[in-house]
């Protein structure tokens, strides 16, 4: 199919204008972060062709009342900006892990028992603050000035935007 064929294909939109995912929408590249509270991975978006972040919740991040249905909420009213990574949407599979995602077995639906949450972000390609600080100081070198200014300024511009 052509790229411009592809980018107008219509995707089924959930309640909050986010499209709606399943795991066979993704194939897994790689394995980024893999904590107690889930694993990351850089995925290939076999519809749009583009890298996205999928990040599996076994237990919450975010929230006062500490619920992943509460962190799914808070990630469905973030506003976009530039300087605040896309949520994009997320599904719910099987635990059979990266493998089973990979492979597409799970699809679309509510929460089952023994689901696991997937969220679907933007892949920023340059990674993350702490990696640009560490591989600094891995070759131990400093952040200049501008530098720091140019962080602090993105820094500043997503967090007033979120709670704008």
């Amino acid at each position: 199919r052509s790229l411009l064929r592809l980018l107008s294909t219509p995707f089924a939109m959930n309640p909050q204008g986010r499209q709606a995912f399943q795991a066979s929408d993704f194939q897994v590249v790689r394995e980024l972060h893999r904590s107690t509270g889930g694993a990351v991975y850089v995925s290939h978006n076999r519809r749009t062709g583009a890298q996205v972040v999928l990040k599996e919740r076994l237990a919450p991040e975010l929230g006062k009342n500490s619920s992943i249905s509460h962190e799914l909420e808070l990630y469905e009213k973030l506003p976009k900006h530039p300087n605040v990574v896309a949520y994009h949407g997320s599904f719910w599979r099987g635990a059979e892990g990266a493998a089973g995602m990979a492979a597409g077995a799970s699809g679309r639906g509510g929460r089952r028992p023994g689901s696991l949450l997937v969220m679907v972000f933007e892949y920023c390609s340059k990674g993350d603050l702490h990696t640009l600080i560490q591989s600094h100081r891995a070759r131990k070198q400093h952040l200049s000035e501008r530098q720091i200014l140019q962080l602090v300024a993105q820094i500043a511009a997503g967090v007033q935007h979120l709670h704008a």
